[in-house]
Protein backbone atom coordinates (compact mmCIF):
# COMPACT_ATOMS: atom_id res chain seq x y z
CA UNK A 1 0.00 0.00 0.00
CA UNK A 2 2.96 2.09 0.92
CA UNK A 3 4.58 1.66 -2.44
CA UNK A 4 1.43 2.64 -4.29
CA UNK A 5 1.14 5.71 -2.41
CA UNK A 6 4.47 7.03 -3.67
CA UNK A 7 4.39 5.46 -6.92
CA UNK A 8 1.04 7.50 -7.02
CA UNK A 9 2.33 10.75 -5.91
CA UNK A 10 5.68 10.40 -8.23
CA UNK A 11 3.37 10.10 -11.03
CA UNK A 12 1.16 13.38 -10.63
CA UNK A 13 4.31 14.82 -9.85
CA UNK A 14 6.11 13.58 -12.88
CA UNK A 15 3.41 14.92 -15.08
CA UNK A 16 2.89 18.34 -13.58
CA UNK A 17 6.45 19.12 -14.01
CA UNK A 18 6.06 17.82 -17.33
CA UNK A 19 3.40 20.05 -18.45
CA UNK A 20 5.16 22.65 -16.98
CA UNK A 21 8.39 22.02 -18.83
CA UNK A 22 6.50 21.73 -21.81
CA UNK A 23 4.95 24.86 -21.47
CA UNK A 24 8.59 26.59 -20.52
CA UNK A 25 10.15 24.64 -23.40
CA UNK A 26 7.67 23.50 -26.69
CA UNK A 27 9.27 20.52 -28.35
CA UNK A 28 9.82 22.77 -31.53
CA UNK A 29 12.73 24.39 -29.34
CA UNK A 30 14.46 20.86 -28.13
CA UNK A 31 15.02 19.98 -24.38
CA UNK A 32 16.41 22.54 -22.14
CA UNK A 33 16.93 23.09 -18.24
CA UNK A 34 13.74 23.07 -17.48
CA UNK A 35 13.35 19.30 -19.11
CA UNK A 36 16.85 17.94 -17.13
CA UNK A 37 14.42 18.74 -13.94
CA UNK A 38 12.24 15.81 -14.65
CA UNK A 39 15.61 13.55 -14.81
CA UNK A 40 16.14 14.93 -11.06
CA UNK A 41 12.75 14.18 -9.92
CA UNK A 42 12.87 10.48 -11.91
CA UNK A 43 16.06 10.60 -9.63
CA UNK A 44 14.18 11.13 -6.52
CA UNK A 45 11.66 8.37 -7.78
CA UNK A 46 13.89 5.53 -8.46
CA UNK A 47 15.65 6.17 -4.76
CA UNK A 48 12.07 6.05 -2.87
CA UNK A 49 11.46 3.09 -4.86
CA UNK A 50 14.40 1.80 -4.10
CA UNK A 51 13.48 2.29 -0.28
CA UNK A 52 9.90 1.25 -0.68
CA UNK A 53 10.84 -1.84 -1.87
CA UNK A 54 13.03 -2.71 0.74
CA UNK A 55 16.68 -2.01 -1.01
CA UNK A 56 17.88 -0.58 2.42
CA UNK A 57 16.22 -3.43 4.65
CA UNK A 58 18.35 -5.96 2.20
CA UNK A 59 21.89 -3.89 2.46
CA UNK A 60 21.48 -4.31 5.99
CA UNK A 61 21.86 -7.81 5.89
CA UNK A 62 23.47 -7.99 2.79
CA UNK A 63 21.43 -9.51 0.42
CA UNK A 64 22.69 -8.73 -2.60
CA UNK A 65 20.41 -10.04 -5.01
CA UNK A 66 17.38 -8.51 -3.49
CA UNK A 67 19.31 -5.20 -3.44
CA UNK A 68 19.55 -5.35 -7.37
CA UNK A 69 16.48 -6.35 -7.85
CA UNK A 70 14.98 -3.39 -5.75
CA UNK A 71 17.29 -1.19 -7.32
CA UNK A 72 16.25 -2.30 -10.86
CA UNK A 73 12.59 -2.19 -10.49
CA UNK A 74 12.98 1.37 -8.90
CA UNK A 75 14.89 2.57 -12.19
CA UNK A 76 12.28 1.14 -14.31
CA UNK A 77 9.51 2.09 -12.81
CA UNK A 78 10.82 6.10 -12.62
CA UNK A 79 11.53 5.23 -16.43
CA UNK A 80 7.82 3.96 -17.30
CA UNK A 81 6.38 6.61 -14.95
CA UNK A 82 8.51 9.65 -16.69
CA UNK A 83 7.77 8.48 -20.28
CA UNK A 84 4.12 7.98 -19.75
CA UNK A 85 4.12 11.34 -18.18
CA UNK A 86 5.72 13.33 -21.15
CA UNK A 87 3.73 11.45 -23.48
CA UNK A 88 0.28 12.32 -21.50
CA UNK A 89 1.65 15.92 -20.66
CA UNK A 90 1.76 16.43 -24.68
CA UNK A 91 -1.17 15.03 -25.52
CA UNK A 92 -3.51 17.09 -23.00
CA UNK A 93 -1.12 20.53 -23.45
CA UNK A 94 -1.82 22.28 -20.29
CA UNK A 95 -1.58 25.86 -20.45
CA UNK A 96 0.56 27.44 -18.16
CA UNK A 97 1.81 30.83 -17.95
CA UNK A 98 6.00 31.05 -17.88
CA UNK A 99 5.60 32.02 -13.83
CA UNK A 100 3.31 29.55 -13.03
CA UNK A 101 5.09 26.82 -15.07
CA UNK A 102 8.31 27.46 -13.40
CA UNK A 103 6.59 27.83 -9.55
CA UNK A 104 4.60 24.05 -10.60
CA UNK A 105 8.42 22.53 -11.20
CA UNK A 106 10.20 24.02 -8.10
CA UNK A 107 6.75 22.60 -6.26
CA UNK A 108 7.08 19.24 -7.65
CA UNK A 109 10.74 19.05 -6.89
CA UNK A 110 10.50 19.93 -3.58
CA UNK A 111 7.62 17.62 -3.29
CA UNK A 112 9.89 14.84 -4.61
CA UNK A 113 12.36 15.75 -1.73
CA UNK A 114 9.80 15.59 0.49
CA UNK A 115 8.01 11.89 -0.97
CA UNK A 116 11.80 10.82 -0.78
CA UNK A 117 12.32 11.62 3.15
CA UNK A 118 8.87 9.53 3.49
CA UNK A 119 10.12 6.98 1.67
CA UNK A 120 13.36 6.57 2.96
CA UNK A 121 11.16 6.24 6.66
CA UNK A 122 8.54 3.69 5.48
CA UNK A 123 11.99 1.73 4.27
CA UNK A 124 13.98 1.71 7.37
CA UNK A 125 13.41 -1.76 9.14
CA UNK A 126 11.38 -1.51 12.21
CA UNK A 127 13.29 -1.00 15.66
CA UNK A 128 13.06 -3.92 18.32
Amino acid sequence: MQALLIASAFGILLFLASAAALALEPPTQGAGVWHLSLVVLAALNAASGFMVLGGVAACDEELWSVVTGCAAAGVASAILATIAAMHLAAILELELAPRAARQVVMLALASGIIALIIAAKLGQPPVD
